[in-house]
């Protein structure tokens, strides 16, 4: 049986702050780019997204993005050097575009 997500509650939150993500990604909250990871996280995702009411699943999504920004600063080139060779830091977050997938704004040209 299938389930119809639009109907829905829509569960309203407040967007994250430099304090949530050092909590939610387990970092150092003296750690000097928590709040541009943040910034830039809800920036990219304003640019993307209907952000008003702003979303519980969005709320989440940005701390995703947040935490991968921190972490990807450990990795500057994208390229991750293991056991079975070398492998290209993904560019996408599956989990984070299923977050944010029902409020991605829709461009017609």
């Amino acid at each position: 049986m299938s389930h119809d997500h639009a109907t829905d509650p829509l569960v309203v939150a407040q967007p994250p702050t430099a304090a949530d993500l050092a909590g939610w990604a387990k970092v150092d909250p003296a750690e000097p780019l928590l709040a541009d990871a943040v910034d830039a996280a809800l920036t990219g995702q304003a640019h993307r997204c209907v952000t008003v009411p702003y979303a519980a699943d969005l709320r989440l999504a940005a701390l995703r993005r947040g935490a991968r920004y921190l972490q990807s600063r450990q990795v500057p080139l994208g390229i991750l050097v293991g056991e079975y060779g070398s492998e290209q830091l993904r560019r996408f977050d599956a989990v984070t575009d299923e977050l944010e997938g029902p409020y991605v704004r829709v461009v017609i040209a």
